[in-house]
């Protein structure tokens, strides 16, 4: 989704929390995200929860980089024909 104004152009970007994850709650999300202190992804994946802020920016990085391997993932079978 686009936004423009006279001299700026915002964009926003909505990625949700990895599919793995979505539903699944404390001590089971730990131990399958293996990050310690996790307290839940909401089913549809828009928000999920950490004790800790560490451990909250450590889920945003796992989304994040499982995002840009599947971009890279996509570029490559496209660049190759399949």
């Amino acid at each position: 989704m686009n936004f423009e104004s006279r001299s700026f152009q915002f964009v926003l970007y909505i990625l949700s929390l990895l599919e793995e994850w979505r539903g699944v709650r404390d001590e089971a999300l730990s131990t399958l995200s293996g990050i310690p202190g996790c307290v839940f992804v909401h089913a549809s994946g828009f928000i999920g929860g950490n004790r800790t802020q560490q451990g909250a920016l450590e889920m945003a990085r796992r989304t994040l980089q499982a995002a840009a391997k599947a971009r890279g993932e996509g570029k490559e079978t496209q660049a190759n024909g399949s």
